[in-house]
């Protein structure tokens, strides 16, 4: 067991009663008594220092499992890895106080790092309320980073930020900004517009269910590919574009794998409530398609957005066979034939 804090670390051991303990050529400064609990503190001694005199001095076979407790001293950006690198954190137990602001929570991850040939799985632990603030934090980092990357202007950054909308449900209960109450003047959406961002149904997706960056649960790879098919455009589908009247065809043939669970959904569900005769109101249809799929009702919009952008010049007739859109007015409505 080791404590660090502002004092130094303190080292306990049964196999260190009455051992004389060197660290880095530092020696320790407990009292006998200490001592012959087999405690020892080293007052100017790193933590990297003393995760590797354990491991040069037993390893893991003395040394099965090594507890750090520390406090502040943790949020400060030290690197929880031993002077080699070869050791590092697994496990960490994290309580963080209401108050602390995003950027904190982000820094306190000290067991995050770049390990190779690791086989143990990192695992934190913590509130439920801040492992989601977490997760919510970064994933609205990156969708501002990515955001950035795309549009980049002669601009500062921090005057084009606050230009931004965001959807309501991706804005952290906590401060993004240490010490700046920044949350209430980002611009807000509903959940069910598309903010020029991640969608939202892609960004609950990750929050809900733990989605990394490299590993998606096979469940949830039709959203990365439908967001990195929307991301890939220069701009939203137009649809304004068509005339009053105006129908375009979807083929079933021409989706992919993923868009044809979409495709069958939309099917499904037209037939259900409004049979084959009628045209359906696509909102609606959209959003009890999403119910079947578990997904966003924007998100299935989006999805039928990709089938207009690549089927608008395909105007067809009502005979055709396939799911049919039709613009009117302003909205759109859905038929299968």
């Amino acid at each position: 067991a080791i404590i660090f804090n502002g004092n130094g670390c303190r080292v306990y051991h049964h196999s260190l009663k009455n051992k004389d303990v060197v660290i880095d050529g530092v020696e320790s400064s407990s009292s006998e008594e200490e001592q012959e609990l087999g405690i020892h503190l080293f007052k100017n001694t790193s933590i990297q220092e003393v995760y590797q005199w354990f491991k040069d001095n037993g390893g893991t076979k003395k040394f099965k499992k090594i507890v750090t407790i520390s406090g502040k001293m943790a949020a400060r950006g030290i690197n929880f890895v031993s002077a080699d690198y070869g050791w590092h954190l697994t496990h960490m137990y994290y309580l963080a106080a209401k108050g602390t602001p995003i950027p904190e929570l982000i820094q306190a991850m000290r067991i995050c790092g770049i390990y190779k040939n690791c086989c143990i799985p990192l695992k934190v632990y913590s509130t439920e309320d801040t492992i989601w603030e977490i997760k919510k934090g970064y994933n609205i980092q990156k969708d501002i980073l990515n955001r950035a990357h795309k549009n980049q202007k002669e601009i500062s950054t921090k005057l084009w930020a606050r230009d931004l909308e965001f959807n309501k449900g991706k804005i952290p209960k906590r401060q993004l900004a240490k010490g700046i109450k920044i949350n209430k003047e980002l611009k807000q959406v509903e959940n069910n517009v598309r903010d020029g961002g991640m969608s939202y149904g892609l960004f609950e997706s990750k929050i809900k269910n733990n989605i990394s960056e490299d590993v998606w649960d096979e469940k949830y790879e039709h959203l990365r590919k439908q967001e990195e098919e929307y991301s890939s455009e220069e701009e939203e589908p137009d649809w304004e574009s068509g005339e009053e009247g105006d129908c375009w065809l979807i083929l079933p043939s021409k989706l992919s794998k993923d868009e044809k669970a979409t495709y069958k959904a939309l099917r499904e569900t037209v037939l259900d409530k409004y049979g084959s005769d009628k045209w359906a109101p696509l909102a609606i249809i959209c959003k009890q398609s999403g119910t079947i799929l578990g997904k966003s009702q924007e998100l299935v919009r989006a999805t039928v957005a990709h089938f207009y952008q690549r089927n608008k010049t395909r105007l067809c007739r009502e005979g055709q066979s396939g799911l049919i859109l039709k613009k009117v007015g302003n909205l759109y409505q859905i038929r299968v034939n």
